[in-house]
């Protein structure tokens, strides 16, 4: 499969970096000095000030008008939470966002492009016929409770929708994926290690864990790493051992929760099986049944035609598991706005925009529309085909 896109990896004004340290290769970073130090400090200020004023002036607005006319924004969230909730202090700072930062998103979506539904997205795919100019379609991934419990009312208050992509194993899952109930934990200090080695030793996995030099998130990524050849169903029990030794609420949706979504505005999508990237189960077309029919089941057989990749993990061999398994409407985690033509058609997959918090606040958790705006308004555009 030949995935056609403009060059979707160069950072855009607006995005903050999540690279950890510089690597001294180069010999403007061997010769790193205050001075120079200083002047890439201002050097962003004025970008900064630059980007601020062309949003403020509305320059960057009217920009957006005629140069997305014709693209389809797919924006994409995971958790949403309260910096109240107990749960908020040790999730995934990148996968989670504060329902304050959230409902600001939201406000500026309806500001600046026109919202639609999968419904609508599919209609315009079906009878070739064109979309709204500067559309928006919102989707959340992976079946976190907290998107039942804060990010749906938020949305219902404002009347959007919402595209709800859900793992199949997940319903009425009290643990979260492994990776996040690791991440929370040592995001204790020494104390969550203790406890971690414990769990890892209770469930049967034979790896050691090393003293990190912080507790910070470079170290805790790495040790979730080391942790990743682990076996599945061990990896699963840590979570789960993890999840009964703390006090906090079920982090996965409930089937009532996955109900109400469904009976209300929103759509339920499948988030394959196991949560596993597509690219590495056994077999694809097993997994993205296999969810098809769980999700279902939960639904009263209530047809499920949306894909979003997990991991944004996919070649060939998943797209054609999934269109065979009559999945139609196939998303990536491809960071790029998609290309519509005069007839409303677009590629085969949908590329996707990761909404990260980071990106559109300062360092005191102040959203600024700006940053919003450059990280979404001037990505590139292109249409993923299957050749």
């Amino acid at each position: 499969m030949n995935i056609h896109t403009s060059n979707l990896s160069v950072p855009l004004a607006g995005e903050r970096s999540l690279d950890v340290g510089i690597h001294p290769t180069s010999s403007a970073v061997k010769r790193d000095t205050a001075g120079t130090g200083l002047g890439r400090s201002l050097s962003y200020k004025v970008k900064t000030l630059v980007k601020e004023l062309a949003y403020g002036t509305g320059a960057l607005d009217i920009y957006h008008r005629f140069r997305n006319r014709d693209n389809l924004t797919v924006a994409m969230f995971h958790r949403v939470l309260p910096r109240t909730d107990i749960r908020w202090a040790g999730a995934d700072p990148e996968w989670t966002m504060s329902t304050d930062t959230f409902s600001a998103c939201l406000h500026f979506f309806k500001k600046h492009y026109q919202l639609i539904t999968l419904e609508q997205l599919a209609a315009a795919c079906a009878a070739n016929s064109s979309l709204p100019a500067r559309s928006l379609l919102i989707t959340f991934d992976d079946g976190w409770a907290d998107t039942a419990e804060y990010a749906q009312p938020i949305l219902d208050e404002l009347g959007l929708s919402a595209l709800v992509f859900v793992a199949g194993c997940v319903i009425n899952q009290h643990a979260p994926f492994w990776q996040e109930s690791v991440y929370r934990v040592l995001s204790a200090g020494q104390n969550g290690l203790m406890q971690l080695r414990q769990a890892i030793a209770h469930c049967g996995l034979q790896v050691e864990l090393a003293q990190p030099p912080a507790y910070d998130e470079k170290n805790i990524r790495s040790i979730i790493q080391s942790l990743e050849a682990g076996d599945k169903q061990q990896l699963n029990e840590l979570a789960r051992l993890l999840q009964a030794a703390s006090n906090e609420p079920p982090a996965m949706m409930n089937a009532e929760q996955l109900k109400a979504m469904s009976t209300s505005r929103h759509a339920i999508g499948s988030h394959g099986m196991t949560h596993q990237p597509l690219t590495k189960v056994a077999s694809a077309g097993i997994e993205v049944a296999q969810a098809k029919t769980a999700l279902s089941h939960y639904l009263e057989g209530a047809s499920i035609d949306s894909m979003s990749f997990p991991h944004g993990a996919y070649d060939g061999n998943v797209v054609k598991a999934c269109l065979t398994e009559g999945y139609r409407h196939l998303f990536s985690s491809d960071a790029m706005l998609n290309k519509m033509d005069a007839a409303g058609r677009g590629g085969k997959i949908w590329g996707r925009i990761h909404i990260s918090e980071r990106a559109i606040t300062d360092v005191k958790g102040h959203f600024h529309p700006f940053m919003l705006a450059t990280s979404l308004f001037l990505r590139p555009s292109s249409s993923l085909h299957m050749d």
